[in-house]
């Protein structure tokens, strides 16, 4: 069975989000990322177990969209930092 966790897009995403944290020269705010990277990794499981229980109990979690939705804001917080280091480096 296929999930998103061992999907290639996912894995060169985390590979890349990896890479970008590990040149980060600021060490608060490469934690910062490194923990928001663990979530995010933590919530891609956790989809990946609901699309499994939706698979074998033939129903649909009633929290899918709580993960998908954190998902997404802790995605959108790694960018958004990512951007705001690569900003402050071109000043």
């Amino acid at each position: 069975m296929i999930n998103l966790f061992n999907s290639p897009r996912f894995k060169e995403d985390y590979k890349n989000i990896s890479l970008k944290i590990e040149n980060i020269t600021n060490e608060k705010f490469q934690s910062e990322l490194k923990k928001l990277l663990v979530q995010l990794v933590n919530e891609v499981k956790n989809v990946d177990k609901m699309h499994e229980r939706l698979i074998y109990d033939k129903k649909l979690p009633e929290t899918n969209g709580d993960s998908k939705s954190r998902l997404l804001e802790i995605r959108k917080k790694i960018d958004k930092r990512l951007s705001d280091w690569d900003r402050s480096k071109k000043i």
